[in-house]
């Protein structure tokens, strides 16, 4: 369980959560604390106050009377102020910050869209471009988000996926190339055609789906010529 954020100081949520569980060792472990240190705390809020909240003589120590009495009247306070705390991000969009990543050949179409969509949504947004393997790398070490990307990386099974375009691929001959008549152009009559094939860089996106793609149907093209970009092909 993690410790709530709150304006309350770390004294008044250590004595919250041992009033809730009834136990000074469980308190510790949920602040990654040692039971002597949370002890501690307990005893300067103790002080401050100049009220004894816990009967140290029981085991486990119990609370007094008036520690009964102040958790009572502080736990409704405490969610009075979580719940403003709520309402003042909503009003003022200090939401949590978002971290996502475009695929470089489409930042220019698709971020500016997807900036002034959350923009007013989240906090401070962060951009970043590059390759589907960058950003992929990216996620994976959270420091992404959310990343746009043409490699769908079906071996990290616990990632949540949406199909958001489809594009085609094209094939690209020089204007003197005929084909023989009636001859239908499919993959077959392409991988004897002679022409050489240009592929995507092996280690790219693109160059995986290309690569996955032709694995799949078992079609071999003539071709030496491994590029990751598009304006060189």
């Amino acid at each position: 369980m993690n410790v709530p954020e709150t304006v309350f100081s770390h004294e008044w949520l250590l004595f919250l959560s041992v009033c809730e569980s009834k136990s000074l060792k469980e308190t510790a472990e949920r602040f990654n604390i040692s039971t002597s240190s949370a002890s501690r705390s307990l005893k300067r809020l103790e002080d401050s106050l100049g009220v004894t909240l816990f009967d140290r003589c029981s085991k486990p120590m119990v609370l007094t009377e008036s520690g009964k009495r102040l958790y009572r009247q502080v736990l409704p306070a405490m969610k009075i102020t979580q719940e403003a705390m709520e309402q003042v991000r909503e009003e003022n969009y200090l939401f949590s910050d978002l971290r996502i990543g475009f695929l470089e050949s489409m930042s220019l179409l698709m971020a500016p869209q997807f900036l002034s969509f959350f923009k007013k949504k989240v906090g401070r947004i962060t951009c970043l471009t590059g390759s589907s393997d960058r950003l992929l790398e990216c996620l994976r070490t959270h420091d992404l988000d959310i990343i746009i990307s043409s490699d769908p990386a079906l071996r990290y099974t616990d990632w949540r996926r949406l199909m958001i375009i489809r594009e085609p691929s094209v094939a690209v001959f020089p204007k003197a190339f005929k084909f023989e008549d009636n001859h239908a152009k499919n993959w077959q009559s392409l991988s004897l055609c002679n022409l050489p094939f240009i592929n995507s860089y092996e280690k790219s996106g693109r160059g995986k789906l290309v690569n996955n793609f032709l694995l799949t149907y078992g079609i071999q093209l003539n071709g030496k010529i491994n590029v990751d970009n598009l304006a060189i092909k």
